[in-house]
């Protein structure tokens, strides 16, 4: 898969370190301003392909509350038989902002398209370490627990932190394992790792992030 525009790789500037334990705001950590891409590396080395996250262009609405489409596709790295370019794993459809927090409305995966009525509540607008949010959705209920603020994992020479969450289904959904695992988020870049149990061995992370254009990747979103 060939990704149009830069992928630039990143330094000099991210979250300040010694952040408190309680009472953090967690918008900026999920922006959606701009048109985003990332481009992850696992940490296996036996992976043979990339996992590009693509923030669609087109913004959808849920009453007053704007709606994201992430999608995540592989782009192959080697001449395995096997690796199909540019197969969509999945989209996921989010939200943020500082009145209603962070959410998960929808997922697509293998085509099925999986809505969560409530959504699934990810993370308030201020949170605070070992912080759980259940959610009872149409789909199955959802538990999300903020870890607290670390260093990244990163394919990357900055040095950023990170919030990480882990969300876990208890086995009550089918689309829970294309969930439940580790996020991490750093400030201003949104989702740079994930380690979920649906995918590959090994953890994923950002040695690539862009925004275009630039005049719309100014924080407001």
């Amino acid at each position: 898969m060939r990704i149009v525009g830069l992928l630039a790789t990143l330094s000099g500037c991210g979250p300040a370190v010694g952040t408190p334990t309680c009472g953090i705001d967690s918008i900026d950590y999920f922006p959606f301003d701009g048109t985003r891409v990332w481009e992850y590396y696992n940490t296996d080395p036996l992976v043979t392909f990339k996992l590009i996250g693509l923030q669609l262009a087109d913004s959808t609405k849920l009453g007053d509350i704007n709606l994201y489409d992430i999608e995540h596709r592989v782009d192959c790295v080697s001449t395995d038989p096997s690796c199909v370019d540019d197969r969509l794993l999945r989209t996921t459809r989010w939200s943020s902002d500082g009145q209603d927090g962070t959410m998960i409305h929808q997922i697509i995966v293998d085509g099925l398209t999986t809505t969560f009525d409530p959504p699934i509540f990810f993370a308030e607008d201020k949170v605070c370490t070992d912080d759980v949010v259940d959610t009872a959705t149409s789909a199955g209920t959802f538990s999300v627990t903020y870890m607290g603020i670390e260093p990244c994992p990163l394919q990357m020479t900055v040095d950023w932190e990170c919030m990480r969450f882990t969300v876990d289904d208890g086995g009550s959904s089918a689309v829970g394992p294309s969930l439940n695992g580790d996020y991490w988020f750093s400030v201003g870049y949104n989702l740079v790792a994930l380690d979920l149990a649906s995918d590959v061995e090994g953890r994923w992370e950002a040695g690539g992030i862009d925004c275009e254009p630039i005049e719309s990747c100014d924080g407001i979103w």
